[in-house]
């Protein structure tokens, strides 16, 4: 087994992701979802989202990274899935309906998730951790 670096990573510092209208993006991200705009221009744009930067850089359309399914993607914390569910639908979002997607470690609590994508087809998820008797069928 190799030996380890030494090194300590702490936290993400930036998350970036590529789009191809960035008024179009931004209205996404700000108004649809709620993130708070830190510094925004044509070619990159910062949205806070916690510890976390949420970076949007300009590309051309025939530029964009492909969008296979097994590329990372973006998972926003929620408090109610439910709700931030029925939220984003009536905003006319296509999301995914809420399931389970994971427990705790524990064994007390389950995740729920449920998908979607923004504007230029980056994959995005809501979360929430919850009991399980909360979970609706």
């Amino acid at each position: 087994m190799p030996a380890g670096t030494g090194l300590r990573i702490s936290t993400m510092n930036y998350v970036i992701i590529y789009v191809t209208n960035m008024a179009e993006s931004i209205k996404f991200y700000r108004d649809t979802l709620g993130l708070k705009v830190k510094f925004d221009s044509p070619e990159w744009s910062e949205l806070e989202t916690g510890t976390t930067t949420l970076a949007l850089h300009h590309t051309d359309a025939g530029k964009l990274p492909e969008k296979a399914e097994n590329i990372p993607f973006m998972v926003f914390a929620v408090d109610d899935i439910y709700d931030a569910y029925d939220t984003l639908k009536k905003a006319g979002l296509d999301l995914s309906s809420p399931n389970q997607v994971c427990e705790d470690a524990e064994g007390k609590k389950v995740g729920v998730g449920s998908d979607f994508r923004d504007p230029d087809g980056n994959r995005l998820s809501i979360f929430a951790y919850m009991s399980p008797d909360k979970v609706r069928k």
